[in-house]
């Protein structure tokens, strides 16, 4: 496991050995707010304040909040800083989420080319369970493609039109190594290697519904190493949902700025880093998206 440690710093060198093609960007060009920080910024769904209803379940409340602020970037590489709050209140004390993650990411492409490159997305985070009184450290290291050309590989390009839409699918393949390495009851400590794959589609309406986004995101991990108190084998989870943005429409430049937001959402499966009991819940509130820069 400390190999893998190893590899996701190792990725973090190219991004601090970089010059800094940014230093006159203030503070709020910087910052960045969204649903979590584990997602690139072209697929990052807002921060959400919100009520959902499980099927065996009352309604609860929700808040899921990432903090994203970038320390320097450069033509090929952003290295930031990270603080990510999820709390769900349950009527079952059991099934409450109350998370704190912070730590270091990067988004480095590692191919210089001005059509396909090869990205690669290295996170180092320290995660706080109050739920169940556990600390541990995630280390992970993704790798995607992406396009700069809309008319070529359209599954890794940025926007592509469709027609009555424009689209952005990213999938990306990755490691991920989670060490809860203090924990109020110590058969909970352990360490966890997954492979896993992603992958997020947005579907951008043009007029009359231009002020809508649509989105489907899927995480798909396979265990090869637990402690079994920790996980479950294979855990999947399906997210998807509507945007709505009365004052602004899907355009990114619209969407480079802060946006308020009605969304509803239906989520199943298993996130092993949020809970490892299975959701199956509905979703409305309301969001926030900060991007300007």
């Amino acid at each position: 496991m400390k190999y893998l440690l190893i590899i996701v710093l190792i990725s973090f060198i190219p991004l601090c050995g970089e010059t800094s093609k940014e230093t006159s960007l203030g503070f709020w060009e910087r910052l960045h707010i969204r649903h979590n920080v584990e997602t690139k910024k072209e697929i990052a769904q807002p921060a959400i304040f919100s009520i959902s209803k499980s099927k065996d379940a009352e309604s609860q409340t929700n808040v899921s909040l990432g903090l994203i602020y970038d320390l320097f970037s450069t033509s090929r590489s952003v290295f930031s800083i990270s603080f990510e709050r999820q709390r769900k209140t349950d009527v079952d004390p059991g099934k409450e989420t109350n998370l704190l993650k912070t730590g270091f990411k990067g988004d480095w492409q590692i191919t210089n080319s001005d059509k396909v490159f090869l990205v690669i997305l290295p996170d180092l985070l320290y995660i706080r369970d109050s739920k169940q009184s556990s600390d541990s450290v995630k280390a992970s290291a993704y790798l995607s493609l992406k396009n700069k050309q809309n008319n070529k590989f359209p599954f890794f390009s940025t926007r592509n039109d469709i027609g009555f839409a424009d689209f952005f699918f990213l999938p990306v393949y990755g490691i991920e190594y989670n060490n809860v390495y203090k924990a109020k009851d110590a058969a909970k400590e352990g360490r966890i290697l997954y492979g896993c794959f992603k992958a997020d589609l947005n579907l951008f309406p043009k007029k009359p519904f231009d002020h809508c986004v649509f989105y489907w995101s899927l995480a798909f991990r396979q265990r090869f190493s637990t402690n079994q108190e920790l996980s479950v084998k294979s855990p999947l989870i399906n997210v998807i949902g509507l945007d709505y943005y009365p004052a602004n429409d899907n355009s990114y430049a619209s969407l480079e700025k802060v946006c308020m937001a009605i969304g509803v959402s239906y989520k199943v499966g298993i996130d092993p880093f949020i809970d490892i009991n299975k959701v199956n819940t509905w979703e409305i509130g309301l969001k926030l998206l900060y991007n300007v820069n």
